[in-house]
């Protein structure tokens, strides 16, 4: 794969350029730092490209404004497929997130229409709230440990090679919620343990 060989040689550099200038020491007892730097080549590796990060970030901020301007006080679950320069189709996945069987028979849908096997990549969105499946802020690194209950609203973003998770918490009255800054959440608070595409 292309993506990967470019990202491991860009770890490449970045580690000859810390040896060039004295920031990592080759020597029998800087095993701790070169496992550190290994990790931060796999971080690398597994990162989403930087159109699908910034198309999650309008994606995000229009979530955002619906919620504060429009007046929404949630969305529904779906899938949104891009097929190249802000062009997207989008699948309901209503009630999807309500338990692993209907998570995976919905996934399996998804996988199955045409237009998937051709997305560049893929959004899915949910509303906390609506989760039954799976409780990613229970069993998780979640940024809010002081409130577990915390409304808010997940945007996930998959690559074939690559995911990340955003959430938007949500504070006030339910019926008039007010979206915060979005959060960039661990990579093991995923919502999907299978794959979105076939």
């Amino acid at each position: 794969n292309e993506a990967i060989r470019e990202s491991m040689d860009d770890c490449e550099d970045l580690l000859d350029q810390l040896h060039a200038t004295g920031g990592v020491h080759d020597d029998a007892g800087s095993r701790s730092s070169r496992a550190r730097e290994e990790d931060l080549c796999r971080e690398d590796e597994n990162a989403l490209p930087d159109d699908v990060v910034v198309a999650a970030e309008t994606k995000l901020e229009e979530i955002r404004d619906k919620v504060l301007l429009g007046g929404q006080a949630g969305v529904s679950e779906h899938v949104m497929l891009n097929h190249g320069s802000n062009t997207f189709g989008m699948i309901e996945i209503k009630d999807a997130f309500q338990s692993p069987s209907n998570l995976s028979s919905a996934l399996q849908f998804v996988r199955s229409q045409h237009f998937t096997a051709t997305a560049k990549y893929a959004f899915v969105i949910v509303q906390k709230s609506k989760m039954m499946y799976p409780h990613v802020w229970w069993a998780h690194p979640w940024p809010f440990t002081s409130d577990m209950e915390k409304d808010g609203i997940f945007l996930e973003a998959h690559t074939r090679d690559a995911h990340s998770t955003w959430f938007i918490p949500l504070e006030g009255a339910k019926d008039c919620p007010i979206p915060q800054r979005e959060v960039l959440l661990h990579k093991e608070c995923k919502l999907l343990d299978e794959p979105i595409f076939p």
